[in-house]
């Protein structure tokens, strides 16, 4: 699953740990109701281009 919010550049951070929050349940119920491998990755991009720090990281995960 994947999810773009594109937030003020104060507030990057936040709004990636807000949607990973919000996400969490939902891979939880798949992970239970349906027995497959979940991964959340969120692209969060400031309205400047800014980025959070683990954004390469989570894009090269080797689980997407």
């Amino acid at each position: 699953m994947k999810y773009i919010a594109v937030p003020g550049k104060a507030r990057v951070d936040e709004k990636e740990e807000a949607k990973i929050d919000k996400y969490q349940d939902l891979t939880m119920e798949l992970r239970s109701l349906w027995k497959v491998k979940t991964n959340v990755i969120l692209i969060v991009s400031g309205t400047l281009g800014t980025v959070p720090k683990g954004l390469e990281k989570s894009m090269n995960n080797d689980k997407c």
